[in-house]
């Protein structure tokens, strides 16, 4: 039985064993596959219905109740914003169904309105019945709501319905639909919720705990895999009748795609928000971003370059997780009063992997302010590694004060924790961008 088979046939109760990469497995298979057609998914969503009711949380209340403390918070902050979302998409989804400009987009779209509202249900009927919120869905929404980051509020209560009155004002405009669906499908499902699905899961599965839950959410990750799919088949049509419509998604991306990565600011500015979790930054901003490029070249949208970006300032004192130092990093910490960025780029080549770096071919500026700083750009191409002083053309460019960039080096927070702290701007290629570190990481081998 292939893997489609065996998803489609599993039952409520048996999701709860599915490895969540066999879930993005079937996502991309539904993807990429040219034979899935809008219908073949409608179908696909009558021979996978569930039924949140179904659920008992029973041994979940069990096993929440003997959660250590810390660990239950970072799961609410996570779980909030996933209850507060599906609320969200369910209310502002109609307008993409009635301006949808096919009779096999509004087909599938309504279907899609039906599993939003199941999803929504689904975890109001968790924070009531596990975690212990009282009163209706509204009471148990605005319960979790402190724990709504910034940059999910800019996202969901301010563009979504932003986005969701352009697609009603304008029924049947095709780039405006575009933009709509890269806004849902592919931003919001195929970017933010995909993620946060594949580790959450495999925190409950790794841990043995919220069996319903686990159940539950990989049914809800199973209909968001026909969504995002959906998604790419709309927009694959979209761009074949206009394509404009390449401009309008990319559009929406460099929009949207700064207050996305803003949601994952951590409360206090404490990192081990997510490794309490079992991941790190760095596997959260690179599968998502992998997982956005593979949706927008399925769809045939080539991954724009991002303005200029920069999160605003956490004020908080930074807490970061324990990790190894690397042997750079242990050999320059006793020195980090003697090293300025100088001395740094002028001993990269040395640290420079050409096996991490095959395939590579990018130029990255850097951008540094403040005593001992400047410019200077990092040409990586065939395995080769090459430092010039002073600014040139770039594929990515980071910006950043001396004393953050030394901190990096040394190994005191990784590049990521430090944009998401504020500290950091960035600006063109974020696909080239994540791949840096990996040209100067030590093969394991």
């Amino acid at each position: 039985m292939t893997l489609d088979e065996r998803v489609d046939a599993a039952s409520l109760q048996d999701l709860a064993s599915f490895d969540p990469d066999e879930m993005v497995a079937d996502l991309d298979q539904i993807v990429e596959s040219p034979k899935v057609s809008l219908r073949d998914l409608y179908y696909r969503w009558e021979r996978t219905n569930w039924s949140a009711q179904q659920l008992d949380f029973t041994a979940d209340k069990t096993d929440w109740d003997a959660l250590p403390s810390d660990v239950a918070e970072r799961l609410l902050w996570v779980m909030s914003m996933f209850f507060h979302g599906e609320e969200c998409v369910t209310a502002t989804l109609a307008p993409w169904v009635d301006s949808a400009p096919s009779e096999e987009m509004q087909l599938f779209l309504a279907t899609q309105l039906a599993d939003e509202a199941r999803h929504t249900v689904f975890f109001d009927r968790f924070f009531g019945e596990v975690i212990g919120a009282s009163g209706d869905m509204r009471d148990r929404l605005e319960w979790c709501r402190p724990r709504v980051s910034a940059g999910f509020e800019k996202t969901f209560y301010e563009m979504l319905p932003s986005v969701a009155k352009e697609v009603r004002d304008h029924p049947r405009d095709l780039a405006v639909f575009a933009r709509g669906v890269a806004m849902y499908h592919i931003l919001l499902e195929g970017t933010l919720a995909v993620p946060g699905q594949k580790f959450i899961l495999a925190f409950c599965r790794g841990r043995d705990v919220l069996p319903a839950f686990r159940s539950g959410f990989t049914a809800v990750a199973r209909d968001e895999s026909r969504h995002v799919g959906a998604g790419v088949r709309i927009l694959q049509e979209l761009i074949a009748r206009d394509p404009s419509c390449i401009d309008a998604v990319q559009q929406l991306i460099r929009e949207g795609l700064p207050h996305a990565i803003h949601q994952f600011q951590p409360p206090n500015a404490d990192f081990t928000y997510l490794t309490v979790l079992g991941y790190d930054t760095v596997e959260l901003f690179r599968f998502g971003l992998f997982s956005l490029n593979k949706r927008l070249r399925a769809a045939g949208v080539p991954f724009p370059k991002l303005d200029r970006v920069r999160l605003p300032v956490l004020e908080a004192e930074p807490t970061f997780p324990d990790r190894p130092l690397t042997a750079v990093q242990e050999l320059m910490r006793p020195m980090r009063d003697q090293i300025t960025p100088a001395l740094v780029f002028q001993g990269l080549p040395m640290a420079f992997n050409p096996a991490g770096a095959k395939g590579l071919n990018g130029r990255y500026q850097f951008d540094i302010t403040g005593e001992g700083g400047g410019t200077w750009v990092v040409a990586i191409k065939d395995g080769t590694c090459e430092i010039a002083a002073g600014p040139g053309d770039f594929d990515w460019r980071f910006e950043l004060d001396t004393d953050t960039f030394i901190g990096m080096t040394t190994g005191d927070f990784m590049g990521q924790e430090a944009f998401m702290l504020g500290r950091v701007t960035v600006e063109g290629d974020p696909i080239l961008g994540m791949a840096f570190d990996q040209a100067f990481t030590p093969s394991l081998e």
